[in-house]
């Protein structure tokens, strides 16, 4: 993580199968003045490939200052990926928040029984979706880093081609399998 007397910017791991909320995210942290690479992936199989978790202890692996997943997405949901990550002593303490469009009191309880640092709901307007995006990221990355003018957003793995993007996981929240 990035110190007061450091330039290095925070890695934030965004796992997002939308590309509109997507492209609203990086909006937002591009004016959170707080020095940022944000890394994006497109669903749960991705994220988990990219943190080398479980079975994909081999794979690409990344250290994210903090984590902002979405939760109903396909292949893997954001609460699976969050299981897989509390289980892992490297990410015991990275702030890992669910950002999803579910409002259910019931998936929230679940995501933070599951050690989730946060639940937000994406709200509809888009100076709202701005001011929670820039708050999740004041409230969990220290904010006594040098800023800087922008983020630099790089894209580190992209959806397959094969396979539908738009399917939600059909389970029951908290499960994994």
């Amino acid at each position: 993580m990035v110190s007061a007397f450091s330039s290095e910017p925070y890695k934030v791991l965004l796992i997002e199968d939308t590309r509109d909320d997507e492209r609203l995210v990086q909006r937002a942290l591009r004016n959170s003045h707080l020095p940022l690479v944000l890394l994006v992936v497109h669903d749960g199989d991705e994220a988990v490939r990219a943190l080398g978790l479980g079975d994909e202890a081999g794979a690409f692996r990344i250290t994210p200052d903090l984590i902002i997943s979405d939760l109903k997405m396909p292949k893997r949901c954001g609460d699976e990926v969050l299981t897989l990550t509390r289980r892992d002593p490297r990410f015991a303490q990275t702030p890992f928040i669910i950002f999803t469009s579910s409002d259910n009191l019931i998936e929230r309880n679940a995501c933070l029984a599951l050690g989730a640092n946060e639940y937000v709901t994406k709200p509809v307007d888009y100076d709202d979706y701005v001011a929670k995006t820039q708050g999740i990221v004041h409230r969990w990355l220290p904010t006594g880093a040098t800023s800087l003018p922008s983020i630099a957003c790089y894209p580190t793995i992209r959806r397959p081609a094969a396979g539908n993007p738009t399917f939600p996981c059909g389970r029951a929240a908290g499960t994994v399998g």
